[in-house]
């Protein structure tokens, strides 16, 4: 009976019809277990990284949208802030589990967004039967402290160099930004319906807001030094005295300017108008230093329109080391500035003064003085 046990083994032994069969059976669930691991996984990975991506922007919407304070209360705000999110996370494809929080309702310091996300799991079930899958993701952003930038600057600080506006001293249409002087700020017969900030205000009304604040610097003295340094011009396309050389005449005392960026180191000579040409693409004028603007009479007109490419893009006047003083109803206007788009020594305005501006956060000039623009801390 051994033996015949024996030789039936052997022959059982020997005989491999089917195996590949018996092994395909076993492997191909692993197999596919695995596949389906990759693929689920993999699937995941991609949610997770576009997840990421979404809930970064959507806490900047949020950010921006707090920052606002579209109400003085803050659960307005905070709601405001939250639908803002959620509509970023809505048009990236996630339109759902999206949370909004901040550290403080009252005063935040932070904002956090988080999206969690179910992901279905089919295949990778055959290995783990009761496999489920979560994406979470989320980012911080930090909403800043918020910091006074000026479209008009007045760099003095000294007495003498206050900034100073008298009687009906025109017409200030600033957006995003205002007014602001390292000396006082001095209003007399009028008020500023704009913001304005200076170490001091000669009267509470000067500005329709008022913040104390001082030390600002010249973040223009990074792209020239030509107002100190005749010899840095490389930034100038023309230079020259600003009648003659500079712009040429249309009419009598009527001066056009010439285009790009001018460089100025004499304004003697009389004109009554000097402008910028109305379909060119727009001038700064980059005022040596001690050489000063005195306009007056009502026939006096100036009127720039600031450059709209380049270095200088929204700036008109440059001017950090000189003085500007109109007088006698003299008209003085500039359409267009930005960001630190009229900068000098100080100013006097009297009579017809017209800035319009615009400040917004595309301008590389945007919170040049605080650190007011949300960033992304995680």
């Amino acid at each position: 009976m051994l033996r015949t046990i024996a030789r039936m083994a052997k022959r059982l032994a020997a005989d491999t019809a089917g195996g590949v069969a018996i092994i395909v059976a076993v492997a191909v669930p692993v197999v596919l277990g695995f596949s389906a691991l990759g693929i689920e996984y993999g699937s995941a990975i991609i949610t997770k990284s576009h997840n990421q991506r979404t809930s970064d922007i959507a806490a900047f919407a949020a950010a921006y949208e707090y920052n606002r304070k579209i109400s003085d209360n803050a659960g307005e705000n905070v709601a405001a802030a939250t639908i803002a999110a959620e509509s970023v996370a809505a048009l990236n494809g996630v339109l759902s589990g999206v949370s909004v929080s901040f550290d403080n309702a009252e005063s935040a310091s932070y904002v956090d967004v988080a999206i969690s996300e179910e992901k279905p799991v089919y295949l990778s079930r055959v290995l783990r039967p009761n496999d489920s899958l979560t994406v979470n993701t989320s980012s911080r952003v930090s909403l800043g402290d918020s910091g006074f930038t000026p479209c008009v600057l007045s760099l003095g600080d000294f007495k003498h160099d206050d900034l100073t506006v008298n009687g009906n001293a025109g017409t200030y249409n600033v957006e995003g930004c205002g007014i602001a002087a390292n000396a006082g700020f001095v209003a007399n017969g009028t008020s500023i319906d704009t913001s304005c900030a200076a170490p001091s205000f000669n009267k509470n009304d000067a500005c329709t807001d008022q913040e104390i604040q001082s030390g600002f610097t010249d973040p223009l003295a990074d792209i020239t030094n030509w107002p100190n340094n005749p010899a840095n011009d490389a930034v100038c396309d023309h230079t020259g005295s600003l009648i003659g050389d500079l712009s040429q005449t249309v009419d009598g005392k009527n001066y056009q300017l010439l285009p790009g960026v001018l460089c100025v180191d004499d304004i003697s000579g009389s004109f009554d108008s000097v402008f910028s040409e109305p379909s060119g693409d727009g001038n700064t004028l980059i005022v040596k230093a001690g050489v000063d603007l005195k306009m007056s009479g009502g026939k006096q007109s100036f009127s720039v329109k600031p450059s709209t490419d380049g270095d200088f893009a929204g700036v008109a006047l440059y001017a950090p080391g000189s003085d500007i003083t109109t007088s006698g109803n003299a008209s003085f206007s500039i359409d267009g500035l930005s960001c630190l788009g009229l900068v000098v020594k100080s100013m006097t305005f009297n009579g017809a003064v017209t800035l319009n501006a615009v400040c917004d956060e595309d301008d590389i000039n945007f919170d040049a003085y605080g650190n007011g623009r949300p960033r992304l801390i995680r």
